[in-house]
């Protein structure tokens, strides 16, 4: 028998918070990668705003004119490491791609010479010969059906940077209006701390920020300036980019 000072468990409301809790991580977890782009484009944002703000302490620009200022130069900067970088790579892989029947042949010369040299091998190459041709086969099927994809991939990679780039410009535009909207979905009681949290989160993210680029430019300078004693230029260039 029950005593009246115990309550039976509620099976419903249990269950009904169980179930919800598996569909908002299920929720959650399909939506990883719009949540991600979000945070990048909030990243990016924070850095346009601080670069905004920046030309507006030194320069004295109106504020849409430092922002208009910064955009272009961030789209300018990366598409100055593009074209230092493309150029370069392509070249060298053209030389790689024109250089390769030498290689082949100069290795089916030393092929020949270790078989001539060692009866023994002509077995064992015979042998596996077959596997060999067979696996390079395969390989090759693999890397035609794999083109649809890769440009598939490219697509959606392209949609990506589009979407964080439109995303960071708006953030970064009107940010207090998409911060109030993100507090609003908080109790009234606590939405100045949320807004004092987002504030700290915020200047956290920008100095975070300043400090990879200074720590990436620094490393990239001193590496480049060992490769370039090296005379590797192409990974010289590589560096000065990241």
């Amino acid at each position: 028998m029950t005593s009246p000072s115990s309550s039976p468990i509620k099976v419903a409301p249990v269950l009904s918070s169980t179930v919800a809790t598996v569909l908002l991580l299920g929720l959650l977890y399909q939506a990883g990668d719009i949540f991600l782009l979000l945070f990048v484009a909030v990243l990016l944002s924070l850095f346009l705003g601080a670069v905004r703000d920046a030309l507006v302490r030194r320069t004295r620009l109106p504020a849409s004119v430092a922002f208009t200022l910064a955009v272009v130069g961030t789209i300018a900067a990366v598409s100055g490491l593009v074209t230092l970088l493309v150029p370069p790579v392509v070249e060298q892989t053209q030389q790689l791609v024109g250089n390769l029947p030498t290689y082949v042949t100069a290795w089916q010369e030393w092929l020949q010479r270790m078989l001539l040299r060692y009866p023994r091998m002509q077995e064992i190459w015979k042998a596996e010969s077959a596997k060999l041709v067979s696996g390079i086969v395969s390989q090759a099927e693999g890397a035609v059906s794999g083109i649809l994809p890769q440009v598939v991939g490219i697509g959606h990679a392209v949609v990506n940077i589009v979407s964080i780039l439109v995303m960071g410009i708006f953030l970064a535009l009107h940010p207090a209006t998409y911060r109030e909207w993100l507090i609003a979905l908080f109790p009234p009681l606590r939405r100045d701390l949320v807004r004092d949290v987002l504030g700290d989160v915020a200047n956290t993210l920008r100095a975070w920020i300043v400090g990879q680029l200074l720590a990436m430019t620094v490393l990239a300078i001193l590496t480049a300036i060992g490769l370039y004693f090296l005379d590797v230029l192409a990974c010289t260039l590589f560096c000065l980019a990241f």
